[in-house]
């Protein structure tokens, strides 16, 4: 099995599924919500989109942004170039309420076919090549991927990663994080995880092709997802997020946002 085999193991699940699952059942309204002061499904679908478009796009490759080609802020209407990270809560608010989600959801697919051309055209001996930290900082500075409370992102990206580091943190990783981040908000929404397992399993009755939701629930199909779903162990990891957060890396940390904690 060689590297692109690896990603393509559980890429399908994550981009073709488990996004697709988040905003199954939901109107445009309640994926706007932010229940219990959570973050809402559209941001964090916009958010983990914005950094794989960003990372893939500009430091796995060297050509514009899918935002840009696309014009997906247009579509989205959204005017932000920036990723999300640090982004305050009333700013958080602002950006659920305003974007267009069947454009948010064009623009994920957008970005997620986009990351399998670019891995698929990368030979062998590409993705053990190191992205220089002098491209991440120049490209962070001229292109305004992320706003002053953001900025510690930056120092993560630009550590003398590989090509590889950046197609599974941001192609994988950080998107499968957030993704249980938005079944937390799911479940406060009254929309569990029980219920998006059903729908996959009712779907594959049906033959179509969806993932293995076993897989995705660490093989507990029926059962909450990493406890996402209980507001008391919603609060309990709030409290604990905002015990360990750094203070400047705003509102989308203290939240759901980035966990300082997976952060070396």
């Amino acid at each position: 099995m060689d590297a692109l085999d690896l990603i393509n193991l559980r890429y399908d699940a994550v981009h073709g599924g488990f996004v697709d699952d988040l905003f199954s059942g939901l109107s445009d309204e309640q994926v706007r919500q932010r229940p219990g002061g959570v973050n809402s499904i559209a941001w964090l679908v916009w958010h983990l989109a914005r950094v794989q478009d960003a990372a893939v796009s500009r430091f796995v490759d060297d050509r514009p942004q899918a935002l840009e080609e696309g014009r997906w802020n247009q579509a989205m209407r959204l005017d932000r170039r920036d990723v999300g990270s640090g982004m305050t809560s009333k700013e958080v608010d602002a950006l659920s309420a305003a974007i267009d989600i069947t454009a948010l959801r064009g623009y994920h697919r957008a970005v997620a076919e986009r990351t399998r051309l670019i891995a698929t055209s990368l030979s062998p001996g590409a993705w053990n090549e190191v992205v220089p930290a002098e491209r991440i900082h120049q490209v962070v500075a001229a292109e305004g991927l992320l706003i002053d409370a953001g900025r510690w992102v930056e120092e993560f990206w630009a550590r003398q990663h590989s090509r590889a580091w950046y197609l599974l943190q941001v192609g994988l990783l950080h998107p499968y994080g957030h993704c249980f981040d938005a079944m937390v908000t799911r479940g406060l929404l009254g929309r569990p995880s029980t219920d998006v397992a059903d729908a996959a399993i009712s779907s594959r009755a049906a033959g179509e092709s969806r993932p293995e939701r076993a897989e995705l629930d660490d093989g507990r199909v029926g059962q909450p997802a990493h406890g996402g779903v209980y507001q008391h162990e919603l609060r309990r990891r709030v409290d604990v997020d905002r015990l360990t957060a750094k203070p400047e890396q705003g509102e989308h940390a203290l939240i759901a946002g980035e966990d300082p904690r997976l952060v070396p």
